[in-house]
């Protein structure tokens, strides 16, 4: 860890850079905040309900300096404050009361209401919670919404509160522990001596939240002398987190790019996200660290790289770009290619996973069409799986008719994953031809499967592609040979001309299956 006296250079970190999913790493700060208020309980029964009874001895005669919590069950930041007021009175049991007044369960609520009024409270439309201070049963401070904690504190000390510096340290860590916000606001506000022992608090607790603000705001925390300790927190902090690595990556590197721990960071994210570290290298990594940690950060994109070939080919298609252009250390500009065509070797489907990766090369229909066809004989079915991404959302291949000779021709291995997909290719030209192709071979192959397919294949498509006669014929055929089948999709079958004569024909087949 740096020294407290350590000095950051003169140089300000340069402003983070705007990354398209910037407003998901802040929200995704901003609900570090939101799970303080719900994950915590209720609100706590340690202190009195205040009622007519109680009210002179809780409130008018109290010596103690009196904290009232106007509240609701329903109230998160009230549970949250709640929380800080056990807290601070824990802290001050001798000098700080607090008194509850629940406003959707005390039915006393009204009443209280007109006799605080008498004490100089404003009811008004208050925003929860609220908080009502008293002191030798005057009213000293009404706050709506929840306090500013660092004021919140000044206010205690201004009305007599003692609190010697170990008690004011413990006070300000319940409020970074809560309130990470108000530190980050008020920091001016705390003595030196404090600052970064709070930082350090809300830096371990709301790792990414701190690096947010640090990263947005950096000219304002930029002269803390302990900056660089709180943003390594943070950052070691971050990345042991459910995407903390992937966020720190995408949207901070550039605070701690410089620093000796840099590595050791990005080595920690490279083994446990190799596929985001690859995502990301050229884009926010390599653009931000120094020149002299760049044969480094270049070995452990590289094995990053060979973990993907070998454990996720998927995330290596998506990111073949970004492979193929590297310089590897091992094999120089070219063995990105050589590593695409030994995967595509293993298994040609994994070519068509992300056919816009081939974009910028000089073969790229070439190389797609070889896939393609590869594909047809070893996994037809991956064809459909991939047709839109290949044929709609890149334009690689020229020829209009290639689409659908492929199409037609894994239609002919896998006619009924072709009916299970044909919505993919619905407005397409060929799509009555392949609909036609899938049924026919669904007759030779598996004629049962065409019951599979009734709520794709409308009764009306299906007499476009066959004609009635034949369209008669074969559900005739086929709801006599398997009466279940015909008589599960009765929706469809009904609404045929001849469909009540199928379907009594399917109830009166000794084929049936006994109920």
């Amino acid at each position: 860890m740096a020294e407290n006296n350590e000095q950051i250079p003169a140089s300000p970190i340069p402003a983070s850079p705007k990354y398209r999913d910037r407003e998901d790493a802040t929200a995704h700060a901003r609900r570090e905040l939101e799970s303080v208020s719900s994950n915590i309980g209720k609100i706590s029964d340690d202190h009195s309900e205040l009622s007519i009874a109680n009210f002179d001895t809780l409130i008018t005669n109290n010596k103690k300096i009196v904290i009232l919590d106007v509240n609701a069950e329903w109230c998160k930041p009230c549970i949250a404050f709640a929380k800080v007021l056990n807290e601070l009175t824990a802290l001050f049991p001798d000098d700080i009361e607090v008194v509850k007044l629940t406003t959707d369960k005390n039915p006393e609520a009204e009443d209280l209401t007109i006799k605080l009024e008498g004490k100089g409270y404003s009811p008004g439309t208050h925003a929860l919670p609220t908080v009502v201070c008293f002191k030798d049963g005057k009213l000293q401070k009404e706050i709506n919404g929840t306090p500013q904690m660092i004021d919140f504190l000044t206010l205690l000390k201004s009305q007599g509160l003692k609190m010697p510096p170990q008690k004011r340290k413990a006070a300000l860590l319940i409020t970074a522990k809560y309130y990470p916000n108000n530190i980050f606001e008020q920091i001016q506000e705390i003595e030196p001596e404090y600052q970064r022992e709070c930082l350090l608090v809300v830096a371990e607790k709301y790792s990414l939240y701190t690096l947010s603000i640090l990263s947005d705001n950096y000219d304002k925390y930029k002269n803390l002398p302990f900056l660089k300790e709180i943003i390594r927190k943070a950052v070691e902090t971050a990345i042991k987190t459910e995407r903390g690595g992937e966020e720190v990556l995408r949207n901070y590197t550039h605070l701690f790019a410089g620093e000796e721990y840099a590595m050791d960071v990005l080595s920690s994210i490279a083994n446990e996200s190799p596929a985001i570290f690859v995502e990301l290298y050229y884009s926010t990594i390599k653009k931000n660290l120094p020149s002299n940690k760049i044969p480094a950060a270049n070995d452990l994109f590289e094995k990053c790289v060979f973990n993907l070939v070998d454990n996720n080919r998927e995330a290596f298609m998506r990111n073949a770009h970004t492979i193929i252009d590297h310089q590897f250390s091992n094999g120089g500009q070219g063995y990105g290619i050589t590593l695409l065509d030994d995967l595509i070797d293993r298994d040609p489907a994994d070519g068509l996973i992300a056919p816009e990766q081939y974009e910028h090369l000089e073969d790229a229909e070439k190389r797609l069409k070889n896939a393609l066809e590869r594909t047809l004989v070893t996994k037809p079915d991956m064809i459909f799986e991939y047709q839109y991404a290949i044929f709609d959302d890149v334009h690689i291949i020229k020829d209009p008719k290639y689409e659908e000779r492929i199409i037609k021709a894994a239609t002919r291995k896998v006619p009924s994953v072709a009916l299970e997909k044909c919505y993919y290719f619905d407005e397409k030209p060929y799509y009555l031809p392949v609909v036609k192709i899938a049924v026919e071979e669904l007759e030779k192959q598996a004629p049962q499967a065409l019951f599979d397919h009734m709520d794709v294949l409308t009764m009306n498509v299906l007499t476009k592609v066959l004609g009635e006669k034949r369209l008669q014929r074969l559900l005739s055929t086929q709801c006599k040979a398997f009466p279940d089948l015909c008589l599960r999709e009765e929706p469809y079958i009904s609404d045929l001309p001849y469909g009540d004569k199928l379907l009594e024909d399917a109830k009166k087949s000794p084929k049936r299956s006994p109920k």
